[in-house]
């Protein structure tokens, strides 16, 4: 995968029946959270929704 310019790699720790949104267009204040700022942009990009569900 490749890595843009400026931008670290994140990792994001979840506990079973959590849900996060993983932004995409790079310009949350809330980074690598989504803070809903791709609506402004108007650029059509939604942010990654990432759960982990308990196998039981």
């Amino acid at each position: 995968m490749s890595q843009q310019k400026g931008h670290s790699k994140e990792e994001v720790m979840l506990q079973c029946g959590e849900k996060k949104a993983i932004c995409r267009c790079l310009k949350s204040k809330n980074m690598p959270f989504c803070d809903g700022s791709h609506r402004e942009e108007g650029e059509g990009i939604m942010p990654i929704i990432v759960f982990c569900e308990d196998s039981k």
